[in-house]
């Protein structure tokens, strides 16, 4: 297994902290409050290592999918709360986090 595998599929099991925040509250194993914080942070450095090692080892593929994947990220949370907001306003929460 090659050092830009192995960067990948850390980078890549980092990614599903976000989904296991979700599915673990939908499933009642804990809140989501509190998963959000206890794994925010490290999951965070994890990734940002990760993303450190890529830069040290000249990885543009990696860095270029993962800046994609970031913009992505932050433009799609833009976007669901910008639909949400005139909802919130008129009373109704279609949407719930």
């Amino acid at each position: 297994m090659t050092a830009a595998t192995v960067r990948r599929a850390l980078f890549w099991a980092g990614s599903f902290g976000s989904i296991a925040t979700l599915l673990g509250h939908l499933d009642g194993v804990w809140s989501m409050r509190r998963f959000a914080l206890a794994a925010w942070l490290p999951i965070s450095l994890g990734m940002l290592v990760v993303w450190l090692w890529a830069r040290r080892a000249e990885d543009a593929d990696f860095l270029q999918r993962a800046r994609t994947g970031l913009v992505g990220g932050w433009l799609g949370a833009i976007g669901y709360d910008l639909v949400r907001i005139p909802f919130h306003l008129a009373g109704h929460n279609p949407f719930p986090p």
